[in-house]
């Protein structure tokens, strides 16, 4: 069954077709011996403040709306209260 280091290893294969298979092989044993066995596999979405700062560039370049929220990766209600925020 495959978890979240197999399906992050396969996005770095498509993303670095070039990257040496040894390479690869070792990246995944050394995060498996660092992370195995443990409850430390949350993964925390982006942070408010990071999204806000993607909004706020997004903006300056002039872009829609619709392609503001697409790009920080929020909802349109979420978007609009991160407007609103100070």
């Amino acid at each position: 069954m495959a978890d979240l280091l197999d399906d992050f290893m396969a996005r770095l294969r498509t993303l670095a077709p070039d990257l040496p298979a040894q390479t690869a092989l070792q990246l995944e044993v050394q995060t498996r011996q660092a992370w195995g066995g443990t409850d430390r596999n949350y993964i925390a979405k982006r942070p408010a403040l990071q999204r806000t700062v993607k909004i706020g560039e997004s903006l300056r370049a002039h872009k829609p709306l619709a392609q503001v929220f697409a790009d920080a990766g929020v909802s349109r209600g979420y978007g609009y209260k991160l407007l609103r925020s100070k």
